[in-house]
């Protein structure tokens, strides 16, 4: 699998994280992150912010006390030039280690409104007196791909200095940190740091043609003008999701490495295949693949 991007942290960060999670095994907890971009667009977290006193806590729900999250933001930018870069919330033991399509809509609305190119979401778990945490990098135009940790041992230069003058605005976890091994890798792969613009593709795979990623577009901006949610999700470098969430039944086209000589497969966002009452044969013959798809899409009856 072709590396589709990566995420700073030092061991510290982590460590916190870790602390919260495990401190709320029953309902959601979350907060932010501030940091910085590198040269290379790699996400660098230096501070994370916990949850503030008056936060919501809820098996399916946590909602940041915005009040404490703005003071924290005014100081981390003033004192320290940090910028709120992601936030991050626990799923705690739902076994749910990716966003759910709340978690898409929230974050996506929130990018267009304060005209973000992007945004990291992390989404933390409990796992048996274990915590783990999976890193997302959201797009403006709707993609998310998963990111592989690059951590940093020690701790956040940050994090002693601002603990010590605003205490009074610092969550303090309980207990010890226990954070299983997460997907990782180094910051350099062979020599190169590579660039994070954009997804990479396997080669032969159907996306590695700019000419076909232009019909993926138009296939994209048909759905998103059929339906208000709808986000791109890079499973690996041969696998496109394109995930339609504001309908009656959620699902999801996947556009696989046998696309398009087959069709997208048709599944719900828990991987089991919606009812069809009826699904068409798939061809491109005499039609551009965006021209194909969206023939295909019409004939479909859920």
């Amino acid at each position: 699998m072709t590396n589709t991007g990566k995420i700073i942290t030092y061991q510290s960060e982590l460590d916190y994280l870790s602390k919260c999670i495990l401190e709320s095994p029953r309902r959601e907890t979350g907060g932010n992150l501030f940091g910085l971009w590198t040269p290379f667009g790699i996400p660098f977290i230096h501070y994370v912010v916990g949850p503030g006193p008056k936060a919501v806590h809820e098996p399916t729900h946590f909602r940041q006390d915005f009040a404490f999250l703005d003071k924290n933001a005014d100081y981390l930018v003033k004192e320290h030039a940090l910028h709120h870069i992601g936030s991050w919330h626990s799923h705690h033991s739902l076994g749910l280690a990716e966003p759910s399509s709340g978690d898409t809509d929230s974050t996506l609305s929130g990018m267009k409104e304060c005209h973000l190119p992007s945004f990291i979401l992390l989404i933390g778990n409990y796992r048996h007196g274990k915590s783990t945490v999976n890193a997302f990098r959201y797009d403006s135009k709707g993609y998310y791909v998963k990111l592989k940790w690059v951590v940093l041992d020690g701790d956040s230069p940050f994090r002693k200095t601002y603990d010590n003058m605003h205490g009074d605005l610092v969550y303090e976890p309980s207990g010890e940190p226990c954070m299983m091994p997460l997907d990782a890798c180094k910051l350099a792969d062979d020599g190169q740091l590579g660039r994070q613009e954009r997804p990479v593709f396997a080669p032969g795979y159907w996306l590695s043609v700019a000419e076909n990623r232009k019909e993926f577009a138009a296939i994209v901006k048909f759905l998103k003008a059929e339906f208000d949610a709808v986000s791109i999700f890079q499973v690996d470098d041969a696998t496109v999701e394109v995930r339609i969430m504001d309908s009656m039944v959620p699902y999801k086209f996947v556009f696989g490495a046998a696309f398009p000589k087959e069709a997208p497969k048709l599944l719900a966002l828990k991987s089991k295949k919606p009812q069809c009452s009826f699904v068409p044969e798939w061809t491109t013959e005499g039609m551009s693949l965006s021209e194909a798809f969206i023939h295909y899409f019409k004939s479909i009856r859920l």
